[in-house]
């Protein structure tokens, strides 16, 4: 049984600022857009693994996740990457939002409000900015990936195939009327 489990199970894992739950309900996050926080702690949970602030979006998506929350009461908060920042917020923790074999993650770049990249979290996107780089890359961030490495990947692949499904069904970004968000003027 990996470390991962054996603390799952004594139900805490060590973070570099605090030990903390690595799943909870979804219920005690405050959502604002794709940024939720939990009452009496610094820490902020975000949805996006990575391009919060510049990835393409569909209209309504806040809308589209409080709809989802409602409709999956039931649905667990599991914290995938720990991101602490040195500053007052604390930590940033990528999640994934889960009922049964629902992700609310799944459904967004299946429903077209996001592209799947924005879904790669801190700990792949941060490798691939330094192997672009040459391993000279200015980011001195150390996420911390609380999930292994199977049920990443799993989760990864059901990004991909998410993705593709909006593409060939034009949901979304991926919409004729939304190319010049994409930055992307051919025809599909």
């Amino acid at each position: 049984m990996s470390i991962l489990k054996y603390a799952v199970l004594a139900g805490i894992v060590f973070t570099p600022t605090c030990f903390a739950e690595t799943s909870f309900s979804a219920e005690e996050l405050h959502f604002k857009s794709i940024f939720a926080q939990r009452s009496g702690e610094r820490a902020l949970y975000c949805l996006l693994g990575n391009g919060f602030f510049v990835s393409p979006r569909s209209d309504g998506v806040d809308q589209k996740i409080g709809k989802w929350l409602v409709g999956h009461p039931e649905a667990n908060v599991i914290i995938v990457d720990t991101l602490p920042t040195g500053g007052k917020l604390g930590t940033i923790n990528y999640v994934w939002i889960v009922s049964g074999d629902e992700n609310l993650n799944v459904s967004l770049v299946r429903d077209g409000d996001f592209p799947g990249g924005v879904m790669a979290d801190p700990v792949e996107y941060i490798s691939a900015l330094k192997a672009e780089s040459g391993g000279s890359s200015s980011i001195k961030a150390t996420p911390q990936r609380l999930v292994t490495e199977e049920q990443y990947q799993a989760f990864r692949q059901r990004i991909v195939e998410a993705e593709k499904l909006a593409r060939s069904e034009k949901k979304g970004i991926w919409s004729d009327r939304s190319k010049a968000l994409r930055g992307d003027e051919s025809p599909q």
